[in-house]
């Protein structure tokens, strides 16, 4: 994947993906390619918002907003997080980007 590439789109969880909750951390597995992550107290915020939202995924402006609203974090600082994030969980395969 092109790491300068915006990520546009919807974020949506991956269909093949399970999790759980860990001690206030999640724990995510992709059943099928048998990919497995952590994340921590953000990440794991993150995938909260983003199981909230479903099958009609979010952008990663929204994402964006969300965890500066609940964290204190400045917006480049979200912004480069969040998309290193994001692009992880795509590699992974635990979630996909589209229309």
């Amino acid at each position: 994947m092109d790491d300068s590439a915006p990520l546009s789109g919807q974020i949506r969880v991956h269909p093949d993906v399970v999790w759980r909750d860990v001690d206030g951390e999640i724990v995510l597995l992709n059943v099928v390619t048998g990919q497995y992550f952590g994340l921590d107290l953000v990440g794991s915020r993150v995938w909260q918002l983003l199981q909230q939202d479903g099958e009609a995924g979010t952008p990663i402006s929204t994402l964006q907003a969300r965890v500066m609203a609940e964290f204190d974090v400045d917006e480049p600082t979200a912004h480069v997080d969040l998309t290193a994030l994001v692009r992880q969980l795509l590699d992974q395969q635990l979630v996909t980007v589209g229309a």
